[in-house]
């Protein structure tokens, strides 16, 4: 199940990029300045580990994908200051 969860991570850029502001859209109660550090830090979390998926089949199609998305994402203006 946390591989089906996590499967849009390794989707095409614009697709993880819509699906990143869609759960930004699902949380707007929390404050910019809260949401973007917090979700910074579990991306991080996500690329400290030796693998993002537990599965070897998602691991074997998403793997690479997602961690070039994560970090595309954390390098762009901004992110984690809360202004993304």
């Amino acid at each position: 199940m946390v591989d089906i969860d996590l499967s849009s991570f390794g989707q095409q850029w614009s697709d993880f990029l819509r699906d990143t502001q869609n759960v930004r859209k699902e949380q707007t109660h929390v404050p910019d300045a809260i949401y973007f550090p917090a979700h910074a830090r579990f991306l991080r979390m996500l690329l400290n580990r030796p693998r993002i998926f537990y599965t070897d089949f998602f691991f074997d199609c998403y793997e690479e994908t997602a961690r070039c998305n994560i970090e595309r994402l954390l390098a762009s203006a901004g992110y984690s200051d809360g202004v993304a």
